[in-house]
This record gives structure tokens, C-alpha cells and sequence, in this order.
């Protein structure tokens, strides 16, 4: 009887440390397939004007191209001179640009060379809903696209004009001192005004 009950509890024994090495060997597979706990870092993104630079830098001949976006600033690129105007618009995406060089509107399907910029040279790009650019329609788009702070401009310099005429030719007669100096401030606000407007600060590529 003894000896029953000692071969029961050692049966008993082996079979409860048998199903503890089950329970310990089902928590490893779990941990193993689920692993540690790992979060990918964010993809950086890169400036778009920066990769385009970056893909023309073993270029043979390349320009250093200013794009002026009015009330925004210049972008200073330096990109091969071969390098389609299509590519260069696609940077400013979202915003969509008609980049204009001497007057006239430049086509996607153009490059640089053939548009006859050079170096240092300063492209206009002005903000459209157009994506493609219609070369028939150069004309009235530009004009459609004009910024109301250059027509301000030109109507403040026009005032100013008419005023400093009459003060160097009858100074006298229709200035006092106040109103010469109130005329010297007018002057030194619509340059900063001017400078703003036509020299933004801007970023270098």
C-alpha cells in the first residue's frame, strides 16, 4: 500500500512539473511571435527643393537660379541647366506656380537652356490654379495675375512723386515744415514698403 501510494505521488510530481514546462513553453512561443514592442521613426521628409538639387549635383554645367514668389520670398537653386521647367514647378507643390522669365510664361516641356535663363538670373513664379500652362494665353494670365500690393505701389509712388514735385518747384506756397517733414516720413514708410514687397527675405538652396 506504501509503495502505491509513493509510485502515485511521483507520477502525480512528474505529471504537474510536465504541465509547468508546457505553460512555461507556451509563454516563450508567445513572446517570440508577438516580439518587442518596436515603432518604426517617421519617415524624414526632405524639402523638395533640396532633392532636386541633390539630383542635378553631378551635373556637367549648372546655374544658380533665384524663384521669386511674390510676398513669399526667394528660393536660391542651383540646378543643371538642362532641368525642365516642369521639374522645378513640381517643388512648390501644393502650391501651384507660373513661373514667368523676362515677360514671358515658361512651358513645362522647356528647359532652362531653352528658355535662355543664366546664372544668377531671377524667375518669377506666381501663384495659379492652372496646372498646365497654355502658351497662347501667356499675355492675359500675366495680367489676370498681377499682385494688388504692386498696383498699391506704383499708386504710392506715383503721390509721392506728384508731392515732391510741388515741394522742389513751390515749396513755399503749399509746404510748411510740418508738412515737409510729415512728407519726409511718408517717403521713408513706402520704402520700407517697397522693400518688402520687392525684396523679400527669402531661403537658399
Amino acid at each position: 500500500m506504501e509503495e502505491y501510494r509513493r509510485l502515485a505521488q511521483e507520477k502525480h510530481k512528474r505529471f504537474r512539473a510536465e504541465q509547468q514546462r508546457n505553460v512555461e513553453d507556451e509563454g516563450e512561443d508567445s513572446s517570440n511571435q508577438a516580439g518587442p514592442h518596436h515603432v518604426e521613426p517617421p519617415e524624414e521628409v526632405k524639402d523638395p527643393f533640396v532633392a532636386l538639387a541633390e539630383k542635378y549635383s553631378n551635373a556637367s554645367e549648372r546655374v544658380n537660379v533665384n524663384l521669386l514668389v511674390p510676398q513669399k520670398g526667394t528660393t536660391r537653386l542651383r540646378i543643371s541647366i538642362d532641368a525642365k521647367i516642369e521639374e522645378i514647378r513640381a517643388a512648390f507643390q501644393p502650391l501651384t506656380v507660373a513661373m514667368i522669365y523676362k515677360g514671358k510664361r515658361l512651358s513645362d516641356d522647356s528647359t532652362l537652356r531653352e528658355c535662355g535663363v543664366s546664372d544668377e538670373d531671377v524667375i518669377h513664379c506666381w501663384k495659379t490654379t492652372t496646372s498646365k500652362i497654355p502658351i497662347e494665353e501667356e499675355t492675359p494670365a500675366l495680367i489676370d495675375n498681377i499682385d494688388p500690393m504692386y498696383v498699391l505701389c506704383a499708386l504710392v509712388l506715383a503721390v509721392l512723386a506728384v508731392l515732391w514735385g510741388l515741394l522742389v518747384t513751390a515749396g513755399k506756397r503749399y509746404f510748411t515744415p510740418f508738412s515737409t517733414l510729415l512728407l519726409f516720413a511718408l517717403t521713408g514708410g513706402a520704402g520700407i514698403l517697397m522693400r518688402e514687397v520687392f525684396i523679400p527675405s527669402g531661403n537658399f538652396v
